[in-house]
């Protein structure tokens, strides 16, 4: 029984690492589309802004989200220890609740009249921000508890 307990831990480190790698590099891959259209938003050319440059912001967007949304699935898989039953329901809480906001911002994006919801897509932003810092928060108290 105990060989399936720590084999559980050991499945448990490797996707909460897993997730917290992929999420950081996904955010560093997105966020030059993320520049590129908010410099556009407050130079107000989005309007002029190639339809193909504007077209890619939202598949980069999209392909984020995607990523996202399955590091839920991901995280709603594996059991975490006791100890950090607590911690890891908030940090999927967090997480679902990020996720949601990037899938928001993505859908403030609209490539057929290439405009954007600025009051989604700010929103949105706000929500990504919070959920990031509590996100990070969690993730640090488990550490801090682990012994992996």
């Amino acid at each position: 029984m105990a060989k399936k307990s720590n084999a559980s831990i050991q499945q448990f480190a490797i996707t909460l690492q897993s997730v917290v790698e992929e999420t950081e590099q996904t955010g560093q891959n997105v966020a030059p589309f993320y520049e590129k259209l908010d410099n556009a938003l407050q130079a107000n050319e989005l309007a002029s802004m190639d339809k193909a440059a504007f077209q890619e912001i939202v598949a980069e967007f999209n392909d984020a989200t995607e990523v996202y949304e399955a590091n839920v699935t991901r995280l709603a898989s594996v059991n975490a220890p006791i100890k950090m039953m607590g911690m890891y329901v908030n940090l999927k809480k967090h997480y679902a609740n990020y996720a949601a906001a990037c899938r928001q911002m993505t859908n403030a994006l609209n490539v057929e009249d290439q405009s954007v919801d600025l009051e989604a897509f700010n929103a949105s932003g706000d929500i990504q921000e919070v959920e990031m810092d509590k996100i990070s928060v969690s993730i640090q108290k488990m550490m801090a508890q682990s012994q992996f």
